[in-house]
């Protein structure tokens, strides 16, 4: 395992969750970071750690586990942030060190304007809505951005649905999100007793009998109910006529649920580029933005009972939800007669924004190189 003392970059995760493992080698593999030149550094657990490195060792990625002594006598890197968690807090201290948090989730979430995030030297968001939502929890204020504190590098970090624009096979995309750390957290629609009869009406809607559902890696990792929440809704609209598709693996099933799921015919997919979503239904999560950047029409599960979106979220963002949310915490949720697409159009140059406007035609290895100069200015 490489030491990382002499490459320039790093990557530091804090987690027991193999998901998360899993979200952090889909940098190197779409090209943001080299592993030539990029360390990954992992907190030392007592516990839980081999699935974590199971996740990094077939991804190829050369990792070495971190006591807290290791990380003290680090030096002369920047390192990057995917996650908040408490042991940042203890590497952060070292000044030897650059630290950027690269925000890997873009989202109205809660979860993402927790009062840690201020302890990095440098925060990274996709665009102008991102920044307004730091802006309007009192986290960051203007300042922060003219002194280059806050970055916007548009679709750099935000992840890809991997869904192909011409594949064979049209589907009505599905990504639910987790039931978060934390109760408040919760924004997964999988609870929902409205989840079936939305995924019904929208594929009538769309005319597509194909359902491409990708699940957050860390669902049912609190709540492991959840997992029986797929598996039952899966179920349901496999009884319905539809044909459904569950994407990856890295979603942990007991043998008896992924029984269940063989019995009622649904297949499971590594390969979302055999499809082209027509419409997507997805939560209050990073897949907006994804969404967003790729052109993908959507339309947001949400219950408005449990979330004051209002209290953060940028105005804009919460004029568009008056247009595409569906209210899942309603007695009677409505469901629209058509597919609303023209809100979609314009919102694009407020999600991906570029603080330096020439690395938008720039490749993600090269916007890395640029962003370490420009928060070294």
């Amino acid at each position: 395992m490489n030491t990382g003392s002499a490459l320039p970059y790093a990557l530091y995760l804090d987690t027991k969750i193999a998901g998360a493992a899993a979200q952090l080698a889909t940098y190197f593999l779409s090209g943001v970071f080299d592993a030539s030149r990029t360390a990954v550094y992992v907190k030392k657990h007592k516990k839980h750690h081999r699935a974590v490195e199971r996740v990094l060792s077939s991804a190829g990625l050369d990792f070495r586990f971190m006591s807290p002594g290791d990380l003290d006598g680090l030096r002369e890197q920047t390192v990057f942030y995917l996650f908040n968690a408490q042991s940042n807090c203890r590497l952060v201290a070292n000044r030897h060190l650059k630290h950027i948090f690269i925000t890997h989730g873009e989202s109205n979430k809660i979860s993402s304007i927790k009062p840690i995030t201020r302890i990095y030297d440098h925060v990274v968001m996709s665009g102008r809505l991102s920044l307004s939502r730091y802006y309007r929890s009192g986290l960051f204020d203007a300042h922060d951005y003219a002194t280059r504190r806050l970055v916007m590098m548009g679709d750099t970090f935000i992840g890809r649905t991997q869904l192909g624009s011409a594949g064979e096979t049209p589907v009505l995309f599905y990504a639910p999100t987790w039931e978060g750390g934390l109760p408040a957290e919760d924004y997964s629609s999988l609870g929902s007793r409205h989840a079936c009869s939305a995924l019904l009406h929208f594929s009538d809607l769309c005319g597509v009998r194909d359902i491409l559902v990708k699940p957050h890696p860390n669902l049912g990792h609190r709540l492991p109910v959840y997992l029986d929440h797929l598996v039952n809704l899966l179920s349901r609209l496999a009884r319905s006529g539809l044909k459904m598709h569950l994407q990856g693996n890295n979603v942990r099933l007991s043998m008896l649920q992924r029984l269940r799921l063989h019995a009622a015919g649904i297949s499971r997919t590594n390969r979302p580029g055999d499809f082209h979503a027509v419409h997507a239904l997805i939560d209050v999560s990073a897949m907006e933005t994804q969404c967003i950047n790729e052109e993908i029409p959507y339309h947001v599960l949400l219950d408005e009972t449990r979330h004051d979106l209002a209290r953060y979220v940028a105005a804009d963002h919460l004029e568009l939800y008056e247009q595409i949310a569906i209210h899942l915490g309603r007695d009677k949720v409505r469901f629209p007669d058509r597919l609303e697409t023209d809100a979609l159009r314009a919102f694009r140059d407020l999600v991906i924004c570029y603080s330096d406007p020439s690395w938008r035609g720039q490749g993600p290895a090269d916007r890395l190189i640029n962003l370490v100069k420009y928060t070294s200015s």
